[in-house]
């Protein structure tokens, strides 16, 4: 107990001082809840800092195909090739084999929105990685965002998808054996970005890009070996932990002066997204045939051999 009259304070030389042991019991006690407090601080900003960091590690391909047959599957679609099939019979969830199980779920059901569909083809393919490790460069060359293999990272690989999808004039000149000519012929040829439908002006493909847009519009303009000049929008969006690239037909298809398929009833999804194992490409399309086309002209196989082609020039992009 402090002596009455005294309190905390002594009277030397006539004035009042705060003893230094009370100054050090205070300054000692603010620097240890300082330290705690940046203690405190430190655990959240880690706990916080490996949570980003786990949110963009990748999935695996049983993830998305839980229920394949175990390594079956992705052999399968691991070769060279991959899968490609077709179901002559309108779509539905029931029938589509290789649907993955993105969240949110993959949007099949517009490929039959405003179309009466009678057919689909699915794909899918799994690219490979080629190189791994710390000789592999982590980033790409301006000119190019896909010709480099970088390890395992979600936000660099998108980065690779999205260059892939963006060389659209590397569709030119891409081959498919024609059974009428027997040989392989071009199916694309001078193939373009266009401003709009209204201002055809040719534009030149995106280079050099840092990040991707969560959504993205382009028209692309291209000479068709049996449906000569043809009109296509493509839409690309950022889906679950991909890029869905979405094409439609924006102008009929048409074989000479005969319309083959109407605006917009011809259209193709493929899902790209990286994997531990590689890069997934899901593809499904359909298209709305005219009955009296349908029953002339097999469209089916004339879809199958055009997704393939496509397919193949993302594949190609990617390694």
């Amino acid at each position: 107990m402090l002596p009455e009259g005294r309190g905390i304070h002594d009277t030397i030389g006539g004035k009042s001082q705060i003893k230094s042991t009370s100054i050090d019991f205070a300054v000692s006690t603010f620097f240890r809840l300082l330290l705690v407090g940046l203690w405190i601080s430190q655990i959240s900003l880690g706990a916080s800092s490996q949570e980003t960091s786990s949110s963009r590690q990748l999935r695996s391909f049983t993830e998305l195909y839980p229920l394949a047959s175990e390594g079956a599957l992705l052999k399968e679609a691991s070769a060279e090739g991959g899968i490609l099939r077709v179901t002559e019979e309108k779509p539905a969830k029931e029938r589509l084999r290789y649907l993955p199980a993105t969240n949110p779920s993959f949007p099949w059901e517009r490929i039959v929105q405003k179309r009466n569909v009678s057919f689909f083809v699915e794909a899918l393919r799994l690219v490979p990685r080629k190189a791994t490790g710390p000789q592999a460069s982590p980033q790409a060359p301006k000119d190019s965002a896909v010709s480099t293999v970088s390890p395992p990272g979600s936000s660099f690989e998108m980065l690779r998808i999205y260059g892939a999808i963006s060389r659209t004039r590397d569709l030119s000149g891409r081959l498919y054996h024609s059974h009428s000519r027997n040989k392989d012929i071009p199916l694309f040829e001078e193939v373009t970005r266009i401003e709009s439908l209204r201002n055809q002006r040719a534009i030149p493909d995106p280079s050099g890009f840092t990040s991707i847009p969560e959504r993205e519009t382009l028209f692309i303009k291209l000479k068709d070996a049996n449906f000569g000049t043809c009109f296509y929008q493509a839409d690309l969006e950022q889906w679950d932990r991909g890029l869905l690239y979405t094409l439609t037909n924006a102008r009929s298809l048409t074989y000479g002066i005969i319309p083959i398929i109407g605006e917009q009833k011809l259209i193709a999804q493929i899902y790209l997204e990286p994997l531990t194992e590689g890069i997934l490409i899901y593809a499904l399309a359909g298209s709305e045939v005219p009955a009296l086309i349908a029953s002339q002209v097999h469209m089916p196989s004339a879809i199958e051999k055009r997704l393939n082609v496509i397919i193949q020039w993302l594949v190609d992009g990617l390694r």
